[in-house]
């Protein structure tokens, strides 16, 4: 999918040099550290640091955050505590929300550390809503990635696992 963000690129929460040198290992071509120092390190890796005011977690107030700040990726919508009904499911996502995402230039991402930390139904739970969000997300022309967000090396996936857990979807 074209819309889809698998450029071989990864985002970090941390700043240790065992970060790059895993995203070369998984041959990565860039590595974004959610952090405000990178490390110093010679690497072909495209590295660049981004935010913490830029990359947030999903909450209540995500209408308000796309609004009237400089977010740039929100993610982990489907951790909405409300009850799935039968014909929808309490993501955390909807069309008003996907088209201020649009209209911002927010893009939606899914965290691959909470896919692996889930168990069961809960699981179950979050990739519907994963699922259902993504429909939405393509439909309004929303940017989707699929991120580690490690907070350490060993929490990072080769990209093309992510990938392939997205097209499951499409």
């Amino acid at each position: 999918n074209k819309r889809c963000n698998f450029k071989m690129k990864d985002i970090v929460v941390g700043s240790g040099k065992e970060f790059i040198s895993m995203a070369e290992k998984l041959e990565l071509k860039e590595l974004i550290f959610v952090s405000d120092k990178i490390p110093d390190i010679k690497t072909d890796l495209k590295i660049r640091k981004i935010s913490r005011k830029s990359v947030v977690k999903s909450s209540a107030k995500d209408r308000n955050l796309i609004e009237r700040s400089a977010v740039k990726i929100i993610y982990d919508f489907e951790l909405n505590e409300g009850n799935d009904h039968t014909h929808y499911r309490s993501s955390g996502m909807n069309q008003v929300i996907a088209k201020l995402m649009k209209e911002k230039n927010v893009e939606y991402a899914i965290n691959f550390s909470t896919i692996l930390k889930l168990k069961g139904i809960k699981l179950a739970q979050f990739l519907g809503r994963v699922k259902q969000n993504l429909k939405i997300c393509k439909k309004y022309g929303v940017k989707i990635g699929v991120y580690s967000f490690a907070k350490s090396s060993y929490g990072m996936r080769f990209p093309k696992d992510m990938e392939a857990l997205i097209k499951t979807f499409s």
